[in-house]
């Protein structure tokens, strides 16, 4: 398969500085000071996450429970418009207070011991582009970005992996069209994938030069729903077996059943075929399906009981034995568990089914999620899982929570014969937070 030459790597921050002198270049008499005003009408931002996990798996070679304390900084500025043109800049820093846990980037003095907990401390420039919306109803924007194609934390194919403390980042030249009523057009060239792990990590864990093109398209303008089409090629020179090449299509939408309640729904396909130097050969699908329904009280900022929700859903991810599908630049923990135990599709891949409920208790949201786990080839059994948590936005900076989860494996002998102790031993898993945004 032929491919665009990757874009030099060391190329982002020379670019960045062009841009800027572009910016600062007068481009009419009568305006001398656009440059210095686009400053001034910027805006600052700042992010401060407090965490605690503590996880504890049922695996002899752990001889200790995992335990990390850390706390996410990112502070941020984006000027104003000068001639259509505007700079986004993000720095990103994540410290370890209390790091009784394995940082997962399997360097030296990584503690193998104890469970993995993905936070490796590190500092690093989040976001760092140049914007341009002069293009009538079209923005590009080119440098060191982040990618998504639905809200968050629901990034299944390609997202920042906002859960973790360290973002995932895209070095990248992004297009967005809205020129036709009700539609976004969306491409994206990926050079490098900068991942949760950093570059402290080793080998394939660390960061990927890619050589990855993005295409979305979403509709809203039919009556039953968003119809969504994608298709995601996927090539990583040092990290071969995540590159392949996916097409699907999605359905979401809503239905009022009476003024207080909603049916929800949504139904997706996808397809994946092996892509570049992939060394393994084959294609495999992807489906699913859920259907629900919410319940809004008539007065929701008051009273005990503001809403009411719940859904059933059911997720595959085949797998033939050797290759699985695989969303590896998803924000994974948002699917198949909080406890993170399908990170990778098992290569039999995986069914999910699942049952949860949600609540809004005076401001408090609460939710439940019960998930079943069986194979989507060979025909066994991985576990099952709860998971639980409450959350409370205090005031427009403040927010906090609690979440716990719990896999309960099972230990049949094709499960342990096919994927050792990764899916057949229990892990237990919880979290307390803190945030605040400005």
């Amino acid at each position: 398969m032929n491919y665009l030459p990757p874009f030099p790597r060391k190329a982002l921050l020379p670019s960045l500085g062009v841009a800027l002198a572009l910016l600062a270049a007068p481009g009419q008499a009568q305006q001398p000071d656009s440059f210095a005003q686009a400053f001034r009408d910027g805006k600052v931002d700042a992010v401060f996450r407090l965490r605690y996990e503590n996880v504890d798996e049922d695996i002899p070679t752990l001889s200790d429970t995992g335990e990390g304390l850390t706390l996410r900084t990112v502070l941020g500025f984006t000027t104003g418009s000068f001639h259509s043109l505007s700079v986004r800049l993000a720095a990103q820093d994540v410290r370890a207070i209390s790091d009784n846990y394995n940082d997962g980037t399997g360097r030296v003095g990584a503690k193998t011991w104890r469970p993995t907990i993905a936070d490796p401390s590190a500092t690093s420039l989040l976001e760092g582009y140049v914007s341009y919306d002069g293009l009538s109803n079209t923005t590009v924007k080119f440098g060191r970005q982040l990618i998504e194609h639905r809200a968050a934390p629901m990034h299944r194919f390609v997202g920042p992996v906002v859960w973790r403390q360290n973002w995932q980042a895209f070095d990248a030249v992004t297009l967005q069209n809205k020129s036709l009523k009700d539609l976004t057009l969306s491409y994206s060239y990926v050079w490098q994938v900068h991942r949760v792990l950093t570059d402290k990590a080793i080998g394939a864990l660390s960061e990927w030069d890619s050589n990855t093109h993005l295409f979305n398209a979403a509709y809203q303008g039919l009556p039953i729903g968003k119809l969504e089409g994608y298709y995601y090629q996927l090539h990583f020179a040092n990290a071969a077996a995540s590159s392949t090449a996916t097409w699907g299509l999605r359905l979401s939408g809503e239905r009022s059943a009476n003024p207080n309640v909603k049916l929800v729904y949504s139904l997706e396909y996808a397809r994946q075929t092996d892509s570049g130097s992939n060394p393994n050969n084959g294609s495999e699908s992807y489906l699913l399906g859920e259907l629900g329904f919410v319940w809004t009280a008539t007065n929701a900022t008051s009273g005990l009981l503001r809403s009411v929700g719940a859904k059933v859903g059911y997720e595959q991810l085949d797998g033939n034995g050797t290759m699985a599908f695989v969303t590896p630049l998803a924000t994974l923990h948002a699917f198949q568990g909080w406890a993170d135990k399908f990170l990778t599709t098992p290569r039999d891949g995986v069914k999910d089914l699942q049952l949860a409920a949600d609540a809004n208790l005076a401001g408090n949201k609460v939710a439940v999620v019960w998930h079943s786990f069986e194979s989507a080839n060979a025909n066994y059994d991985y576990g099952s899982e709860i998971d639980a948590q409450i959350s409370r936005t205090f005031n427009q900076n403040w927010s906090g929570g609690l979440k716990i989860a719990r896999y309960n494996a099972d230990g049949n002998a094709t499960n342990v014969a096919r994927n050792g102790l990764a899916l057949s031993r229990d892990t237990n898993k919880f979290w307390a937070w803190v945030e605040f945004k400005y």
